[in-house]
């Protein structure tokens, strides 16, 4: 039998009541914060992540989410909210979509386990890193170079380089 609710709030708690969930059984008022320590516990718990990715979450974490987001009800972080706060950040591409992959991810787990009924950053473009173009040497530069380092420590080093195109 299909039950029509008038706003998404009712939806939400009727589908809710429908789970055999109730409403004082659902932790509510669970900050992003919370969200975040809980995510990196099951993933630490599970040997899902290696020691230097759960540093760079951290770091991504305290650097640049946690005064944002960190004090918030995870349940009243807005799209809008998450997209200001991106297009805001003051930092690299790189380090941007770091943030935003760990804020995914952590709201994205609070859906799993029931804390929130949508992930805020889902209809959020993921931040962009523009890969720089590169410049090969030309062959009268790479001649140049031979022979100004010729007899020098590193003239074998960057004959190898240039010979393979290493960067």
């Amino acid at each position: 039998m299909i039950r029509h609710r008038s706003t998404k709030m009712e939806a939400v708690e009727a589908l809710q009541e429908l789970r055999g969930l109730s409403k004082d059984a659902l932790p509510q008022n669970r900050t992003v914060g919370d969200l975040f320590v809980a995510w990196m516990e099951d993933g630490r718990d599970a040997g899902q992540w290696s020691p230097s990715t759960m540093e760079l979450r951290l770091n991504a974490w305290r650097k640049h989410l946690e005064p944002a987001f960190g004090s918030m009800l995870a349940r009243q972080v807005s799209v809008a909210q998450v997209a200001e706060h991106f297009r805001g950040m003051d930092c690299g591409p790189r380090i941007k979509q770091v943030a935003f992959d760990t804020l995914s991810q952590a709201c994205a787990f609070g859906v799993r386990m029931e804390y929130l009924v949508r992930n805020p950053c889902s209809n959020v473009r993921r931040p962009q890193a523009r890969r720089k173009a590169i410049r090969p040497f030309e062959p009268a530069e790479a001649d140049r170079i031979l022979r100004e380092t010729e007899g020098a420590r590193w003239h074998a080093f960057l004959l190898l380089s240039l010979v393979c195109g290493l960067r």
